[in-house]
């Protein structure tokens, strides 16, 4: 049963129907209903806020569907795209009957929007008050922010434009600095187009996981980056030659002989001849080497798990085998 103040997911795009209840509805991939299968999380960007507000009386014969083709005609067809657009006025209240209700939630995918909640009728409350429901959802004031329908009514006017006889209100809410997905982590510059560019954003985050590196692992092991990857490919890989490890790194071949050089001075792998072929040469970790590698994995695997608590364990799990398979389109 759906109930005003749930989160509903569902793989189809008209799960913002559920709006017409007051909850908040949105639909997600086939992939993302595989991971929340599986895992029970979800990765999600979060929504910005619209709220539309539209008061007065509709003109004789216009439905629901003609309100929201309107609503849609001022925004454009992409104008909610990443918002959680809420309706509210008095317009939107005298809206009577579940298909016109549902109707209205139903279309703010229309215009990309992510979900479409409103406040629940009164008949809704009353039906939960019968169904001794109450105990499960919050009806006087849901979670989707009701009691901003009505408050601030001067300030949320500002810009309205009249239509026959009902007034539109479109509003972006103002949203706290900190939960802004589009700007940069520090700094709060507005990224604009490059949120959406990935190298961008995996270069972002690389400035995070190096700072846990360069704590726990760089100055207190003496270790850079590369030597600790190659010293971890090495161990993993007993025998390999420094071709295929240049090749696994994208390095040059006189930049990997190099960085054999180093840790081979630091007693960490050594150098060894191929017993089938006498002229090429193999790479081995000592045991100082693999004590060192340990060492060094143990603390990032803590270290991370520590500095992105923000992340679920399944959240870290997706993020890990996404990460991978962007690595797996580099040319062979």
């Amino acid at each position: 049963m759906i109930r005003p103040g749930m989160v509903v997911i569902c793989g189809d795009s008209h799960t913002t129907t559920y709006g017409a209840l007051g909850a908040l509805g949105f639909g997600i991939g086939t992939s993302e209903v595989e991971h929340m299968l599986a895992t029970q999380t979800l990765v999600y960007r979060l929504a910005r806020d619209m709220r539309i507000r539209v008061d007065g009386r509709l003109p004789v014969g216009t439905t629901a569907k003609d309100l929201i083709l309107m609503i849609i005609s001022r925004i454009g067809a992409q104008g909610a795209r990443g918002f959680a657009v809420e309706f509210c006025g008095s317009t939107i209240e005298a809206l009577s009957g579940a298909p016109a209700r549902t109707r209205r939630s139903r279309s703010p995918a229309r215009s990309h929007a992510s979900a479409g909640p409103a406040a629940p009728q009164p008949r809704a409350r009353d039906a939960l008050h019968r169904s001794r429901r109450l105990r499960e959802a919050s009806l006087d004031r849901t979670a989707v922010g009701s009691r901003r329908c009505t408050a601030n009514e001067a300030a949320t006017r500002r810009g309205g434009a009249r239509l026959e006889t009902s007034s539109l209100t479109i509003a972006r809410m103002p949203t706290s600095k900190s939960l802004r997905p589009d700007t940069t982590p520090a700094g709060r510059l507005e990224e604009a187009r490059l949120h959406c560019v990935l190298g961008y954003q995996v270069a972002q985050a690389s400035i995070s996981t190096l700072r846990v590196f360069e704590q726990l692992v760089g100055r207190p092991l003496e270790l850079r980056p590369v030597e600790y990857t190659m010293l971890t490919l090495i161990c993993e890989n007993p025998g390999v030659a420094p071709a295929k490890l240049a090749l696994a790194l994208a390095v040059t071949a006189p930049n990997i002989t190099m960085w054999i050089d180093k840790l081979e001075q630091r007693g960490l792998v050594k150098r060894e001849k191929s017993e089938t072929d006498g002229r090429a040469q193999q790479l081995r970790v000592t045991s100082k080497g693999q004590q060192l590698a340990a060492k060094a994995t143990a603390r990032l695997i803590e270290g991370e798990r520590e500095a992105f608590a923000g992340l679920t364990h399944g959240e870290g799990l997706i993020l890990i085998e996404l990460l991978h398979k962007v690595a797996t389109f580099r040319p062979k």
